[in-house]
């Protein structure tokens, strides 16, 4: 389990020290999210989240590949536009589309359920 440190969530943009630069702040989770693209439908846990998009963890039935459009369902979010953009071993990074147009409603979703930073 990824240790947890408190912290208020913030729309603004906060640098974070690891080997790349993030535009926003990363809160961990462990909300399950349906996940669909080209025809399929499947579930993964969002690990980490932030107001520009989230990590998933699982054992996908079909390779996901850097690249992918999709759509993430969570808490009151249904069909939240997304793209991957980095892949591993059963996870994947994605990037919200359309990030400016939920930013308000994840940041109080993240605040209704008191997520803390995620450390890396």
């Amino acid at each position: 389990m990824r240790e947890r440190t408190e912290g208020p969530i913030s729309g603004a943009a906060s640098p974070v020290a690891t080997d790349e630069q993030r535009r926003y702040q990363r809160y961990q989770t462990d909300e399950v999210a349906v996940i669909r693209f080209a025809g399929i439908e499947t579930t993964g846990v969002m690990s980490d989240l932030s107001l520009g998009g989230t990590m998933i963890e699982g054992d996908f039935a079909v390779a996901i590949e850097a690249g992918t459009q999709m759509t993430l369902s969570f808490g009151e979010f249904s069909q939240l536009p997304a793209v991957v953009v980095y892949v591993g071993d059963s996870f994947c990074g994605v990037q919200f589309l359309d990030a400016a147009k939920h930013r308000e409603a994840i940041k109080s979703w993240m605040q209704q359920h008191k997520l803390a930073r995620a450390m890396r």
